[in-house]
């Protein structure tokens, strides 16, 4: 395809995108005429296409300009692109078979930010291991160590990773009879098997807490 008709589709595809000439306008002005020849010009192309190079659109705020889902999905579909798909969920549980979503859902790109703080400044450790909360049961005070967020255990339960989600969220998070149960093999034998020390369980105390709240209240649950 010869450069003026990119260009043009480019140019085109700016328009629709953001619904003013803004951007077009720059690209026309200050981006394209930087490609000297039109093997320059090429390669630029063929990065776009790679993924290797984006796109940079301006979108100040309080102006005209603008980018709708509407309009990214009627582009979408003109380029012949479906942003809606059917997801294949597989698990490493053999339990759990793979199988194919009923509905579509939205798939693209998406920058997301760490779930967990790498700086060695805010790395936490416990003291010891002598206090507890007397309702919940969780350690508190100098026994207090690394907490672990709801979306960090929704990874944990993705990986199937049943044994690490049984230890943060049983074992560590106020089974106060499990824990012990840890402590004494680990100060006895160095290891500690989960299945051996699940017979110590005394139940999660903050389970037990809500339990209590909601009989209090005259409801029933079977948490």
């Amino acid at each position: 395809m010869a450069r003026k008709h990119v260009e043009e589709w480019l140019l085109k595809f700016l328009e629709d995108l953001t619904n003013t000439k803004d951007n077009s306008e720059f690209y026309k002005n200050h981006v394209f005429p930087k490609f000297k020849n039109d093997k320059q010009f090429s390669n630029w192309v063929d990065e776009l296409v790679a993924g290797t190079k984006k796109l940079t659109i301006t979108v100040p705020n309080n102006t005209d300009i603008e980018i709708s889902i509407e309009r990214c999905k009627k582009l979408a579909k003109q380029m012949g692109h479906e942003f809606f798909q059917h997801l294949y969920i597989g698990s490493d549980d053999p339990d759990i078979p793979p199988y194919k979503t009923n509905e579509k859902y939205m798939v693209i790109d998406q920058s997301v930010m760490r779930l967990a703080q790498f700086s060695d400044t805010a790395l936490k450790h416990s003291e010891d291991n002598d206090s507890v909360d007397n309702a919940t049961k969780q350690p508190i005070g100098g026994s207090e160590g690394a907490s672990i967020t709801h979306s960090e255990l929704q990874i944990l339960g993705g990986l199937g990773l049943k044994a690490t989600l049984n230890e943060l969220f049983k074992v560590r998070g106020g089974d106060a009879g499990s824990l012990r149960a840890m402590h004494a093999s680990m100060a006895a034998k160095g290891s500690v098997s989960l299945n051996e020390i699940d017979q110590y369980s005394t139940g999660v105390g903050s389970s037990k807490l809500t339990d209590a709240y909601l009989k209090g209240m005259h409801i029933r649950a079977t948490i």
